[in-house]
């Protein structure tokens, strides 16, 4: 099982890494260069996380901060045991 320390951590980089997409894409925009775009890391890592904690598509999930999320995930992990 992945830590809580751990978890905010690598959301913490994923969103580091999606900022940092996002400025490349604007300074690219500006000289019509290209735009480049890493939805597939993303959906992988949404995928993974919704088969491991049986993704529970009806409900409003708190996205307000990594933390929330992994106490959200926990606890559906802890009813599924």
């Amino acid at each position: 099982m992945i830590s809580k320390e751990n978890f905010i951590k690598y959301m913490n980089e994923l969103k580091e890494l999606s900022d940092t997409y996002e400025t490349i894409n604007k300074a690219a925009e500006k000289i019509e260069m290209f735009s480049i775009w890493n939805i597939e890391g993303e959906n992988l890592i949404l995928d993974i996380l919704e088969e491991v904690f049986n993704d529970k598509n009806d409900i409003d999930i708190p996205l307000r901060n990594a933390e929330e999320l992994y106490d959200f995930l926990m606890e559906g992990l802890n009813e599924s045991i």
